[in-house]
């Protein structure tokens, strides 16, 4: 099993951009954190064999708790 560690807050992936000359594109922030993902998992894995077959993949990803809960939300969701 293969597994890697990324610390930094989790964010989801935004909308595709739409361009009439180009078409769909990502933004600047998305490929920058998909970059930083990739490098995060190569750096741990670098030289090993290349996985082949089906796979399965577990997330585990901590939020920040918002600043937009009361804060007495926010006092049980640190407990």
């Amino acid at each position: 099993m293969r597994s890697f560690f990324y610390q930094g807050v989790p964010r989801g992936q935004g909308r595709p951009r739409f361009n009439r000359q180009i078409g769909a594109y990502k933004s600047s922030e998305d490929k920058a954190y998909e970059r930083a993902l990739c490098m995060a998992y190569w750096a741990e894995h670098a030289g090993k064999k290349p996985l082949d077959g089906p796979i399965t993949i577990k997330i585990k990803a901590i939020f920040p708790i918002p600043k937009s809960k009361p804060k007495r939300e926010q006092e049980l969701m640190r407990s």
